[in-house]
């Protein structure tokens, strides 16, 4: 049983220089890190693997996004006003336990306190609000 990060990708792209279809994708992988080269990285990988252009993949850079927790990187198409390629990833804590991987969630209590039973205490005890 490890904590691990994980980034979820959601992945669309052009192939075909812009004149097929766009693709999409998503993926969720462990990664070392949620450093911006890391990611970076990782969206790359997952364009190419899923049939993305290396040279289209060239100009990948990181937008700002104020409205989310997301990192996004997009190339713009030179020819219009949409991108040819854009990622957006969410980077998360899990617990990986064999294969499987469960989400985590900070426990915060604002206002309060964490108590600490004393030693005297052996039981938990849940209390219930209504």
């Amino acid at each position: 049983m490890n904590i691990v990060t994980l980034a979820h990708v959601k992945l669309k792209f052009s192939t075909y220089g812009g004149l097929g279809n766009p693709r999409h994708c998503t993926a969720i992988a462990e990664v070392v890190d949620e450093e911006i080269e890391t990611l970076h990285k990782l969206v790359v990988e997952i364009a190419e693997a899923n049939g993305g252009s290396p040279t289209a993949l060239q100009n990948l850079q990181q937008e700002r996004n104020f409205a989310s927790n997301t990192v996004t990187f997009s190339v713009r198409d030179r020819y219009s006003a949409c991108d040819s390629v854009h990622a957006e990833c969410l980077v998360f804590p899990a617990l990986k336990v064999g294969g499987r991987y469960f989400g985590l969630d900070e426990v915060a209590v604002q206002g309060a306190e964490l108590h600490r039973p004393s030693s005297e205490c052996s039981e938990v005890q849940a209390f219930a609000v209504r």
